[in-house]
């Protein structure tokens, strides 16, 4: 097995296992909204940077190295306007995100975020970077519908199908973002200023009241029990996004994103077998009927995303 792929497959493992740990915080009472949990992590981003000081580590695999900071450079006007946008595309999608993850459950949201995602980041490209809309993009295109809508009009209110929608389409734009910082500068340089403008534009959002309001957490404990969760899973995304940077950097980028189909297999998987052992707030308490109609739906899906990108 080639070790890009292998970095695919781990990556949406851990990103499966984020995914359950998003849904119980943003639904358990004690813990952040939506918005203020999109704060947290947005700024949280900073933290990724921190991989730079373990560049001199090497890693016993062929063609991956961690990100050195010697390789930063002051950013041109381009790339600090690329990453404020990719930022702002970011925020938004966490936001609306966390917000659907409140209303359904995981392995009905992340299904339908990605069929969204990948569509907008497949018409983003052909409209803004001149790239060529794969042979069976229509027939993907309709496998990926048909999924979502196999998901949303059973299983979804109107709010939760709309909310997953419009995080999958702000992800695509982040997407296209990054392709567009990777074509303008090196890896590592694009990836520290992505960070930053993820940062900035978090930051940006304390202006509105609302959103200050949100940010408080009651109780000691409970602000204890927050703190462990976002830091933790946010060391978990983190480690998730990287791997799937550099598998794209490495190997083919249609057969990553084709994989991303593997991150709701392995949420399938979750539910199935630990469904009644997780939290009550983290949902997935699904009857063998419903885990039926959740299979036959990620299985459109997925196949939506090999005929879509291979």
């Amino acid at each position: 097995m080639a070790i890009w792929i292998l970095l695919v497959v781990v990556a949406q493992l851990i990103n499966s296992i984020v995914a359950i740990v998003d849904k119980y915080i943003v639904s358990s009472p004690e813990l952040p909204r939506p918005a203020a949990y999109a704060f947290y992590l947005s700024v949280l981003s900073a933290l990724s940077v921190g991989v730079f000081l373990f560049s001199d580590i090497p890693i016993p695999l062929e063609g991956v190295a961690i990100p050195s900071l010697d390789n930063v450079s002051s950013p041109t006007t381009v790339v600090l306007f690329i990453s404020l946008i990719a930022g702002a595309a970011l925020f938004g999608a966490l936001v609306a995100l966390f917000s659907a993850l409140q209303k359904a459950d995981a392995s009905d949201v992340f299904p339908v975020v990605g069929a969204s995602s990948a569509v907008a980041a497949l018409i983003l490209s052909f409209l803004l970077l001149n790239a060529v809309l794969t042979p069976n993009f229509a027939w993907g295109f309709l496998l990926l519908v048909a999924g979502t809508l196999v998901l949303s009009l059973f299983r979804f209110g109107y709010v939760s199908m709309w909310l997953s929608i419009m995080a999958g389409l702000l992800f695509g734009a982040h997407f296209v973002c990054l392709k567009v910082l990777f074509a303008e500068t090196h890896f590592d340089n694009a990836f520290f200023w992505s960070r930053m403008g993820i940062v900035v534009i978090a930051l940006g959002f304390l202006i509105f009241p609302f959103l200050r309001r949100q940010l408080t957490i009651p109780s000691r404990a409970a602000r204890r029990r927050a703190g462990m969760l976002i830091v933790g899973n946010k060391v978990l995304a983190g480690l998730a996004s990287l791997m799937l940077l550099k598998a794209i950097e490495l190997g083919d980028v249609s057969i990553v994103q084709a994989m991303g189909g593997l991150q709701f297999a392995f949420l399938l998987g979750f539910a199935a077998i630990f469904g009644k052992g997780l939290p009550q707030v983290c949902g997935e308490k699904c009857t063998p009927r419903q885990l039926m109609h959740k299979t036959t739906a990620v299985l459109i899906i997925i196949a939506g995303f090999g005929v879509l990108f291979l």
